[in-house]
């Protein structure tokens, strides 16, 4: 393994959901390291929405309207909310 991977690795390992727990986080890391037999360091980095379909596949949909609310959401400068 290269140094980049290793480190593109600890990336998406560290950007993980906060709950996952100790047997989804290793399973992760048995999986990345999997991965860079045949991943680049670059390829490395976009695979951590993959790793929680595949360790959390109940919670994907309500993760991903999470993080766009959080980032794409239209904001109001009005003081109005949007709402779904």
């Amino acid at each position: 393994m290269l140094p980049e991977q290793a480190q593109a690795i600890t990336q998406v390992l560290d950007g993980l959901p906060t709950d996952f727990d100790i047997g989804q986080l290793r399973q992760a890391e048995e999986l990345m390291v999997g991965f860079a037999d045949t991943h680049n360091a670059h390829d490395l980095r976009s695979l951590s929405r993959y790793l929680v379909e595949v360790l959390d596949p109940d919670t994907v949909e309500a993760r991903e309207a999470a993080r766009w609310n959080a980032t794409c959401a239209p904001r109001s400068t009005t003081g109005t909310e949007f709402r779904q």
